[in-house]
């Protein structure tokens, strides 16, 4: 995987404090997906503790190294990756990591994110997608700053920690999506979201009738921002998209772009939620009841005065 930008992103001088840092995954971050590379809507819960080793920054620009630990069914499988970064003084990133020493040849992984403090210090959120062999695996962190003395970070995830809540009722929806730069078309293709657990979505849907109407899979995950990675297996060919997410469960919308394989993000994609959950609405049906109850009782008032 690989990114371009259509012009040089302005560089965070401001920043040159990364120079000497370490960062891990929290543990309410560790949850991840497996997926194979033929289905994404059938996602396996893995761990993954990334740990970071920034050695230099300056001008916006900084590296350093990456050791991974995926946790896939009780079983480890470590990699390195050297780190290659530029940070804009707005503190949006973009890191590459190119597998290095025995992790030689595996795929090149491509972060995005952006610098954010809820709560903890300055945290570097970060959202990615990346292929090995016959897999897929994504996974969205709030990179989190060791903290001085002793410390080891979890390789367990917690249970019992959900993040991301706010997005939760895009689970069960179903979205029509406009995405040339995938389908090759501006017709709507299709998909509903089938799976929704902290942060992360999957679904199944069918590409546009003039293109064939074949089936596709796609997996993604949603910051607490509304930070999108939308993934969509078409064709066995993989496209990722990038955005913002708005609206709520009566109405969603994503604006998406492609980040991966054009200097100029390639085509504008948009998503537009069609159908709601059952649970949701129904009680959008029971609302409208309601107010048109309320309306037919004020006009039966008005009359009776007016009589």
């Amino acid at each position: 995987m690989a990114v371009w930008l259509a012009a040089p992103m302005a560089r965070g001088d401001g920043y040159d404090w990364l120079a000497g840092t370490q960062w891990y995954v929290p543990t309410a971050n560790l949850l991840a997906y497996l997926t194979s590379d033929t289905d994404l809507s059938n996602p396996l819960p893995i761990g993954d503790q990334t740990l970071w080793d920034l050695t230099s920054s300056s001008g916006g620009l900084f590296s350093g190294q990456s050791t991974a630990t995926l946790t896939v069914l009780g079983s480890d499988t470590v990699s390195t990756s050297s780190i290659a970064g530029i940070i804009t003084p707005e503190g949006q990133v973009r890191i590459t990591f190119t597998p290095n020493g025995d992790s030689t040849g595996g795929p090149v992984t491509v972060g995005i994110g952006q610098v954010r403090d809820v709560g903890l210090g300055p945290q570097i959120e970060m959202q990615m997608m990346t292929g090995s062999g016959s897999s897929y695996a994504t996974h969205w962190a709030y990179m989190t700053q060791l903290p001085p003395g002793e410390f080891t970070p979890p390789n367990v995830y917690d249970e019992g920690t959900l993040l991301s809540t706010e997005w939760a009722w895009m689970n069960g929806t179903t979205w029509d999506l406009s995405a040339p730069g995938v389908f090759g078309t501006t017709d709507a293709a299709q998909f509903s979201l089938e799976g929704y657990r902290n942060g992360y979505f999957w679904g199944t849907g069918v590409a546009p009738a003039s293109t064939g109407g074949a089936a596709f899979t796609e997996i993604g995950s949603v910051t607490p921002e509304g930070n999108v990675l939308f993934n969509v297996l078409s064709g066995g060919t993989l496209s990722s998209l990038t955005g913002q997410i708005t609206g709520d469960a009566s109405m969603g919308a994503m604006a998406l772009r492609g980040y991966e394989g054009t200097d100029d993000f390639g085509d504008a994609a948009a998503a537009t939620m069609v159908a709601v959950p059952e649970p949701v609405a129904t009680r959008l049906l029971v609302a409208l009841g309601v107010a048109a109850l309320v309306v037919v009782r004020m006009r039966r008032r008005a009359r009776r005065v007016r009589a």
